[in-house]
C-alpha cells in the first residue's frame, strides 16, 4: 500500500519525468566528456610539452599554473550550454508551429 501511494504521489509530481530528465543529463555528460577528452583535448595538448592537457601549465615566472583541467570543464560546460541551449531553442520552435 505505501509503495502504490509513493506510485501515485510521484505520477502527480511528474517525478518520473524528473527522474529521466537527470538520468539523459548524466549520460548526455558522460558523451559531451569523451567528445572533449577524445576529439578536442589533443588539440589543446598539442602545445603542452608532454602531449597530455592536463599537464598544461601558465608559467608566470616563479608562478606555475595548472590550466589543463580548467581548459577541459570549460570546454565541457561550453559544450554542456550549447547542448541545452539547442534543445530548448528547438523545443521552442515546435512549439510555436503547433500552437499555429
Amino acid at each position: 500500500m505505501p509503495l502504490k501511494n509513493l506510485f501515485k504521489y510521484l505520477e502527480e509530481r511528474q517525478g518520473f519525468t524528473i527522474g529521466a530528465g537527470i538520468i539523459t543529463a548524466l549520460v548526455y555528460l558522460d558523451l559531451v566528456k569523451a567528445l572533449v577528452d577524445n576529439l578536442l583535448m589533443p588539440f589543446v595538448g598539442a602545445f603542452s610539452d608532454s602531449g597530455d592537457f592536463h599537464q598544461l601549465t601558465l608559467n608566470l615566472g616563479k608562478i606555475h599554473l595548472g590550466i589543463g583541467n580548467l581548459i577541459e570543464a570549460f570546454l565541457v560546460l561550453l559544450l554542456v550550454v550549447w547542448g541545452v541551449g539547442w534543445l530548448w531553442l528547438f523545443t521552442q520552435k515546435a512549439r510555436d508551429e503547433t500552437a499555429l
